[in-house]
């Protein structure tokens, strides 16, 4: 009886087997000219999948300017507005934190919808405020929307894993150019619109980006822990190349396998294979965040109006001696007009963040990521000495056109490289076993230095002037080069396993 059971075990199993095989050579026809057709529809399908989940990381890139947005139609103080730009930092790390067990016990695409949802819950809680709100109410909506951009983080681990290594630089830094484009819109969209109606124009993105997201699969990776047949049809869907599909079962197979040995060891923070590059890519953040990049997105009309206010008192000097480097209060009062000088270099801060965005896509699939970084940094470094060389009276009076213009090239610079590459990094350099929770904790630690920073900008131009905190910015930017040719290595055209060797 039981060698009966045991053969009809044994059938069965050979039985799935051979179903599986068969699905594997329905995908994969013996022509060999159908692998480079593959490989093109593997890319198409791919942008799809990749490109649909990353459009809810235009939320991020809005709700970041939306303070700016915001002050010129509400009767707030500046200090309330303060609060209102920095409270979404607070609630990022916090989300951060969570999202890492969220795709562990519920899976990638599902936490994604869950993230999706909760941005649109925010943006009807906007909508819905009465004419006459307690603006407390706004503090608890930034801060919940903080913590749904904070979980926004499930989007870059779930493209990394959906992506194999042809196309993965390409997509995470696409990132980047969702992000912008979030900044794009509230710099164009949004200054036309009441504040009401703009909440209400985000709530119909966060809508679409929900119906986007039920259309793709699971990540591979996630359901390989459960059920490895329902991996390889996820795998066989996303990579209809063999040689492509070949390394990554491959390489999740082995993955399994190890997981279910007894001698596995999940990595864990204190491990070297996770210590190094998280503490590499902490370091790379902070030199993100302290360099002043997304200080010139989130302060961009503050700075303009800085540099035009400091031109008109250098052309009309005062009878008593004053300082050429003058500074404004934390935020002005203001109505974006399109004929305004600073309303246009506000409209220029999101085209910029978009193309330059759009350019490290092109870069990163020709180019290494470490090249990139590395130009970004030392260029961006220049043109903020520049800029504060020009703002201090080196060469002469000053004119609101060349330091408006260093500004601007000064977030050019940074926004093909040090504002991009380090998110794809956390979906690079961490290893897989611990990507979720690392990728939390990274990002975490990058939105708390962001709350400090954006914190901290407005009273350092009042102590400093704007000039010397361009210095500062100048200096960031320049160890961050140095730092990034020592210490981090090159991922292009790597795979996973390579880059966990490195640092092992």
């Amino acid at each position: 009886m039981e060698n009966k059971r045991s053969d009809e075990y044994t059938a069965l199993k050979l039985k799935n087997f051979d179903n599986n095989v068969q699905i594997v050579k329905h995908e994969f026809p013996d022509s060999e000219s159908s692998d480079t057709d593959h490989r093109f529809r593997d890319g198409l399908y791919q942008s799809f999948v990749s490109l649909g989940v990353l459009s809810l990381l235009v939320h991020p890139g809005i709700c970041v300017t939306l303070s700016t947005i915001l002050y010129p139609q509400l009767n707030i103080t500046k200090y309330q507005n303060a609060w209102i730009a920095s409270l979404l930092s607070i609630g990022m790390p916090i989300g951060s934190l969570f999202v890492g067990p969220m795709l562990d016990k519920f899976g990638r695409k599902r936490t994604c919808i869950f993230t999706a949802i909760l941005t649109s819950i925010t943006w009807a809680m906007i909508i819905s405020l009465p004419e006459d709100f307690d603006l407390n109410l706004l503090y608890i909506i930034r801060f919940i929307s903080g913590i749904a951009l904070g979980l926004a983080t499930s989007v870059i681990v779930y493209v990394s894993e959906v992506t194999n290594k042809h196309w993965r630089p390409v997509y995470l830094a696409t990132v980047s150019v969702f992000l912008a484009s979030g900044v794009l819109v509230a710099t164009t969209v949004g200054i036309m619109m009441p504040w009401r109606s703009f909440a209400l124009f985000s709530f119909g993105v966060s809508l679409v980006n929900i119906t986007l997201i039920l259309l793709v699969p699971e990540s591979p990776h996630w359901l390989v822990r459960f059920s490895p047949e329902q991996a390889k049809r996820a795998l066989v869907k996303l990579n209809k190349n063999k040689q492509d599909f070949n390394e990554e079962w491959e390489a999740l197979e082995a993955r399994r396998s190890a997981r279910s040995s007894s001698t596995f060891r999940k990595a864990r923070l204190l491990s070297r294979e996770v210590r190094r590059p998280m503490l590499r890519l902490a370091m790379v953040f902070t030199f993100q965040q302290l360099g002043g990049g997304y200080l010139v997105v989130v302060y961009a009309l503050q700075m303009f109006q800085t540099v035009v206010q400091s031109a008109t008192t250098t052309s009309n000097p005062a009878p008593t001696s004053a300082p050429t480097n003058v500074t404004l209060p934390l935020v002005q009062k203001h109505e974006f007009r399109l004929g305004d000088l600073d309303t246009l270099c506000f409209i220029c801060v999101g085209v910029i963040r978009v193309g330059m965005s759009g350019l490290a896509v092109l870069l990163t699939k020709h180019v290494n990521s470490r090249p990139i970084l590395i130009s970004s940094a030392l260029s961006s470094a220049f043109s903020a000495f520049a800029f504060a060389a020009v703002m201090s009276g080196v060469f002469g009076p000053v004119r609101d056109l060349l330091p408006l213009f260093f500004v601007l090239l000064f977030l050019l610079l940074q926004s093909y490289g040090m504002l991009v590459i380090p998110w794809a990094q956390i979906g690079e350099l961490i290893p897989l076993s611990y990507r979720a929770k690392g990728g939390g904790f990274m990002t975490a630690y990058a939105y708390i230095l962001m709350f400090v920073a954006v914190k901290i900008y407005p009273y350092a131009v009042d102590w400093v002037g704007l000039a010397s905190v361009f210095v500062f910015f100048g200096l960031v930017a320049a160890l961050a080069s140095v730092y990034v040719y020592l210490y981090i290595p090159e991922t292009h055209g790597k795979t996973f396993k390579e880059i966990e060797d490195f640092f092992k």
